[in-house]
This record gives C-alpha cells, structure tokens and sequence, in this order.
C-alpha cells in the first residue's frame, strides 16, 4: 500500500470537502463516532499491524512507514489498542 498520512491537516480536508473545519469535525464524529484524529490514528495502527504480520520491515520503519513522529507513541499507543508490544507481536 501506497499512502502517506505523514502530510495530513484538518484544514486541508475541510478546504477539499468544502466545509469548515468545525462543520468537518462535527460530521464527522458523528459519522464515525470518533474524531478524524483518533479515525487516523486507528487506520495507521491497523496498518502497521500488517506491516508487522506480512512483512519483514522492522518496527522503527513501521513507525515511519505508516506516519508515526515518535516511536515511543506508537508503542503506547499499539499496545493500548492491541495488549501486545509491536516488536512482541506475531509474525
């Protein structure tokens, strides 16, 4: 998969959706029942999931692969989400 999330603001979606920012934040936890924010962050996190079951990248270029700035977040944040630390995860 191609896609970078490194690059991504809340005015840049809101200006392509033609909406404000606000207006884009409160449709869109509506929608979703989350912010874009967590949205993003849940889409990265399953994305490196992958990354770490099918491939043989190391955990610190699947932090930067899937647009994590701190490895150290990341890994809070995947073993939050998942009960298991990326570099414990199965392969």
């Amino acid at each position: 998969m191609s896609i970078s999330y490194k690059s991504i603001c809340l005015y840049d979606v809101a200006l392509a959706a033609c909406l404000s920012v606000n207006h884009l934040l409160r449709t869109f936890k509506q929608a979703y029942r989350q912010s874009p924010h967590q949205f993003l962050t849940d889409v990265r996190l399953q994305q490196a999931k992958y990354y770490l079951k099918n491939t043989d990248y190391s955990v610190s270029e699947i932090v930067d692969i899937v647009g994590f700035e701190c490895p150290s977040s990341f890994t809070r944040l995947f073993r939050s989400s998942f009960k298991i630390t990326p570099s414990k995860f199965p392969y």
